[in-house]
């Protein structure tokens, strides 16, 4: 997994919790980590690692992982737009932006990194106006996934429901239907 997630989640820990939690996490987790919770940018680094940080936030937070991946899936989505705020066209809507994801955003990310495996994301317009959203990936990230579409509308001015009609149990895949609220 790209470095650059693991640094910002650190970072957003350390924003929320401080920085004695990420002290703690990386204290608790020391012979679990490739790098011994030192991550840069430029890395890539096991996926299994950044789980093993959310799982260990909870046990300090008191929140479950549901809870914090959701919570690190806004302040991700936030660092997106900061960063990359041409994806956040204003002439766009937010089903343009999920629809660009798999076929732009992700094809710019193998772009600038040689090394990087991103999930598969496409989806389809549906009569009804609701958008089918899938994704799929070799890492059970699929409630990032969910969180990460629930939480995009808010760069476009537009509130969503965000519902699950297939998951696999693995958790490297999901299908969502995402409704515009009027």
């Amino acid at each position: 997994m790209i470095g650059s997630i693991f640094v910002e989640f650190l970072g957003h820990v350390e924003e929320k919790y401080g920085f004695d939690t990420v002290d703690q996490i990386i204290e608790q987790l020391d012979d679990k980590l490739s790098t011994g919770g030192a991550y840069t940018t430029v890395g890539n680094y096991p996926h299994d690692e950044m789980l093993a940080m959310a799982v260990a936030l909870c046990t300090l937070g008191n929140k479950s992982v549901t809870e914090i991946v959701h919570d690190f899936a806004e302040h991700l989505m936030q660092v997106f737009h900061d960063q990359h705020g041409r994806y956040f066209n204003s002439d766009n809507d937010v089903f343009d932006f999920l629809l660009s994801v798999g076929d732009v955003i992700h094809a710019d990310v193998r772009k600038l990194y040689l090394d990087a495996r991103p999930p598969t994301v496409s989806g389809k317009l549906n009569s009804d106006g609701s958008l089918e959203l899938s994704y799929e990936s070799h890492r059970p990230l699929a409630e990032l996934a969910l969180a990460l579409t629930a939480s995009s509308g808010k760069y476009f001015n537009q509130s969503l429901s965000v519902d699950v009609i297939g998951r696999s149990e693995d958790d490297k895949r999901i299908t969502m239907r995402v409704r515009k609220k009027q």
